[in-house]
């Protein structure tokens, strides 16, 4: 986690206040089938979201340009690309073909939570994420944060 800017203007107010959160988070590593996998978030001057991930036979590519601090706001683009003969054809985006993607906006995607947070309740079930959910991502982060402090590879 890389922390270039040590504060941050509040858009409608102009006030600068001061800013310890991070800039800039990269992450790498093997997932379960044992494909590779990077996620790059970088929020200050050009901010965006992108996830890679490596397997045998291509790549594929998880985007936000533009990010508004939030993947699960919507804007995301998935790109593909798959291998020729065991070479990676990832030499730059022409190579890279869009996957079709639903229409989505901020507005949408905020009732489409509230709709299945109310359907839990009114359902007894559980299909929204929960406090366990958010205490899962709460220990991954802590496991980034601790190997990149020492160095050393962490298992979850």
């Amino acid at each position: 986690m890389i922390c270039n800017y040590n504060e941050a203007v509040v858009l409608e107010t102009f006030e600068k206040v001061a800013k310890d959160a991070a800039d800039q988070i990269m992450v790498e590593g093997m997932l379960r089938s044992g494909a590779s996998a990077s996620v790059h978030i970088q929020d200050g001057t050009y901010p965006g979201f992108q996830m890679d991930i490596y397997g045998e036979k291509g790549m594929l590519q998880l985007k936000q340009q533009h990010s508004v601090g939030h993947v699960q706001f919507g804007n995301l683009q998935v790109y593909q690309t798959l291998y020729a003969s065991g070479i990676p054809a990832a030499l730059d985006d022409k190579h890279f073909t869009a996957l079709p993607a639903e229409e989505e906006s901020m507005k949408f995607l905020v009732s489409k939570a509230q709709e299945r947070f109310a359907a839990d309740i009114l359902g007894g079930t559980y299909f929204s994420p929960s406090f366990h959910d958010a205490a899962r991502l709460h220990r991954l982060l802590e496991t980034i944060e601790l190997a990149a402090a020492t160095g050393i590879r962490q298992e979850l």
